[in-house]
């Protein structure tokens, strides 16, 4: 064989080589993408970090995204490595928000809704074992969509506040405060869920007013 035709049939080889290792890619990809348990809504986890006093920062520029979480394999990779609510320093927020709503009451998706509020002494017995849980327990839910879908469509997301105060809380937001039936049916299924003994009390976002005390 000439030296000319030795190489472009190395090069032939060498193109064919290629094309095999990039098909063998693509179908690594498309299977573990197959592999994976995707949830019923994609799922955006924030943090809130209050500005210093003297900072010129507006409350949403103090915001910023983690992950989105699409399937249960990515909430527990990030999960697994992201702090407990008890040992989330003073002043700071975590919420988890569906893809495409902020967590701010100027939200469209927000405006008209309101929040269940459970509140935590920090002095009162095993507080560190409870809110965790309560926050787990309810992420849970509502990345597996355990409420009936007229539940899952009124849950905008979560949040947990952490503050100076001798109380912290965990709200549950909803996106209309009108939908009673539906809100009171959520507020039983949280009480249910978390076995919590205190009250727990729903707000509007518009102006706090309390609605419902369950």
């Amino acid at each position: 064989m000439e030296p000319k035709d030795r190489l472009m049939a190395e090069t032939e080889n060498n193109n064919n080589d290629d094309d095999d290792v990039k098909n063998e890619q693509r179908f690594l990809s498309i299977k573990s993408r197959l592999s994976l348990h995707p949830l019923e809504h994609c799922w955006v986890f924030w943090h809130y970090r209050r500005a210093r006093r003297r900072s010129t920062k507006k409350w949403m520029d103090c915001q910023r995204t983690l992950v989105e979480i699409d399937t249960i394999e990515s909430f527990w990779m990030f999960f697994a490595k992201q702090r407990s609510p008890s040992m989330v320093r003073i002043n700071q927020d975590y919420a988890l928000f569906k893809k495409g709503i902020k967590p701010m009451w100027e939200d469209p998706a927000n405006m008209n809704g309101g929040q269940w509020i459970f509140i935590l002494q920090k002095s009162q017995d095993n507080y560190d074992s409870v809110i965790n849980e309560i926050w787990y327990k309810i992420i849970m839910a509502m990345l597996g969509s355990i409420f009936k879908p007229e539940i899952m469509d009124q849950i905008c997301g979560i949040v947990f506040s952490m503050r100076i105060s001798c109380f912290t809380k965990i709200s549950i937001w909803v996106n209309d405060y009108r939908a009673i039936k539906q809100i009171l049916i959520l507020g039983n299924e949280l009480k249910r869920l978390t076995k919590f003994n205190d009250c727990i009390v729903f707000r509007r976002n518009d102006n706090m007013q309390t609605k419902f005390i369950l």
